[in-house]
């Protein structure tokens, strides 16, 4: 099933290797939003435009990036919410955890 088109990623614990590979994966599934939460959000958000920029020859790399520190959960998604998207209004809350990562699709549902 591919990712939805706006994720808000939860991020405090990363492991560089499986970061890229989720990175790969949003590029790949058309992912326009990727919000970043949590106290290393703008650390992360600067590793995430590095890995989707890659050496800028490629034009069709893009993922609208923001970073969220000290910011409200709910916040996070009403934002996700009003960005407009191409491919629906779906969310999704991605949480990594070292190895691996959990998603969850929100949709409209309030949190």
């Amino acid at each position: 099933m591919p990712l939805a088109p706006k994720i808000v990623l939860h991020c405090s614990i990363y492991n560089p290797s499986r970061l890229r590979t989720f990175v790969e994966r949003c590029i790949n599934d058309r992912v326009q939003l990727l919000a970043i939460s949590g106290r290393n959000a703008y650390k992360i958000e600067a590793m995430v435009d590095l890995m989707i920029i890659g050496d800028g020859t490629d034009i069709s790399r893009f993922i609208c990036t923001s970073a969220h520190v000290n910011e409200p959960l709910g916040d996070v998604y009403m934002m996700a919410r009003a960005f407009r998207a191409d491919a629906g209004d779906d969310v999704e809350e991605v949480v990594m955890i070292g190895r691996i990562w959990l998603k969850y699709r929100i949709g409209n549902a309030v949190p």
